[in-house]
């Protein structure tokens, strides 16, 4: 007798029970529905977020002060889209500036910047007394925001700013110059007012025939430049002008 051995072959199932095998075969296309899902986002069917792009920079490539005098440092944070939210910490050395206002919050030599509300930039103004002649930098050591847009359904996304690096804004620090002159007179002529530091305006009366003038003066500090403009005279009104810078 000859005996046949029948053996089915449903897709690899052989030998599993019907109830098993509904079950891998349910199995089987579930996994292909994922493979296509994951095919399909891959090339860009379905959603792809791309950061926001934002700079952050100082108002100028560098900077001169004088010392004692209050000097300004803007420092700007700009976006693609809205500014929700934005944080900036600047690090300054304190022996060679001193620092008076401008940050949100200040822990040593570290300053912060923070802020934001939906503008698609912003603009801080720090300010310093330089203490001493030197060469310094005001550096940025961190920077970041948030980016917010409005889609035409009013559904708000926020996304973070993707930031093309951090700057830093060499400080040079000189002397101040001091534009006052210590003293003025008039050579071989009398009549001129009594000098003052403070005064910018003397006058005196000449006699007549007088054709020229000769100015002498002594600046408080030795690095200043003086100019003295025309010193020949004309009949009637005539004006000379002396500038310290």
């Amino acid at each position: 007798m000859r005996k046949r051995n029948r053996l089915l072959v449903e897709n690899g199932l052989a030998g599993i029970p019907a109830s098993g095998r509904k079950a891998r075969r349910a199995a089987a296309m579930f996994f292909c529905w994922l493979c296509c899902i994951w095919l399909w986002t891959g090339t860009g069917g379905l959603l792809r977020v791309l950061a926001a792009e934002g700079t952050v920079h100082f108002g100028s490539d560098s900077y001169v002060w004088n010392t004692g005098e209050v000097s300004p440092l803007g420092v700007y944070f700009e976006g693609s889209i809205a500014v929700s939210s934005y944080s900036i910490c600047l690090e300054y050395d304190p022996e060679v500036l001193s620092y008076l206002n401008g940050a949100d919050r200040t822990e040593g030599n570290l300053l912060w910047l923070e802020g934001g509300g939906g503008e698609s930039s912003y603009k801080r103004m720090l300010h310093f007394e330089p203490l001493t002649e030197a060469e310094t930098t005001v550096h940025m050591v961190s920077a970041s925001g948030i980016g917010m847009s409005v889609a035409e359904d009013g559904t708000v996304t926020e996304e973070a700013f993707e930031l093309a690096g951090l700057a830093a804004a060499p400080v040079t620090v000189q002397k101040k110059i001091s534009s006052n002159l210590r003293s003025l007179t008039v050579k071989d002529v009398e009549g001129m007012e009594e000098f003052a530091p403070e005064r910018l305006e003397y006058h005196m009366q000449v006699e007549y025939g007088t054709k020229q003038l000769s100015l002498e003066y002594e600046t408080e500090d030795e690095g200043a430049d003086v100019s003295v403009s025309d010193t020949l005279l004309e009949e009637g009104e005539n004006v000379i002008v002396v500038t310290v810078q």
